[in-house]
């Protein structure tokens, strides 16, 4: 009788171990297994889109105008075209690298000023050195320091 029921612990504890591994399979294993076929054919799809679009890029660049140096200076050119409506909040503009470079200082910008100006320098060819821009005390008036050169 003793062996019958460590027979019948044994085949309990298989059925279980069993049960247990077909849950994990179910549960676990099936649904990942069908979300990494969605992610792999997802990938797929965004790697021949990329491929599409990087064989469309050399075309574009040949169709599109290139933009013009600003003239006479940086500085100068910022200040006729850039500047209008917020001169109130200019801090500083100054140029550097012979006019090839302007510093520019905002205070106090409201965000629709700051998007403004940032628009109107993609009209000219410049390149952003650096840019910080913050809200210090959190009430929707920005601070900005942008360093702009023509690109080499």
């Amino acid at each position: 009788m003793n062996s019958n029921e460590s027979m019948d612990r044994n085949l309990v504890a298989m059925v279980a171990t069993a049960t247990v591994f077909i849950l994990f399979l179910i549960l676990y294993v099936m649904p990942r297994s069908a979300t990494l076929r969605e992610t792999k054919a997802s990938i797929e799809e965004l790697q021949t889109v990329r491929q599409e679009v990087s064989v469309l890029l050399p075309e574009v660049a040949r169709t599109v105008p290139t933009t013009p140096m600003p003239q006479p200076d940086v500085r100068t050119w910022i200040a006729n075209n850039s500047l209008t409506g917020i001169e109130k909040n200019l801090i500083a503009n100054d140029g550097y690298l012979q006019g090839k470079g302007a510093q520019v200082k905002l205070r106090r910008l409201r965000a629709e000023d700051a998007a403004k100006f940032m628009s109107s320098l993609t009209r000219v060819r410049l390149v952003v050195e650096r840019m910080q821009l913050q809200d210090s005390d959190g009430d929707g008036h920005w601070d900005m320091e942008i360093n702009l050169k023509v690109p080499e």
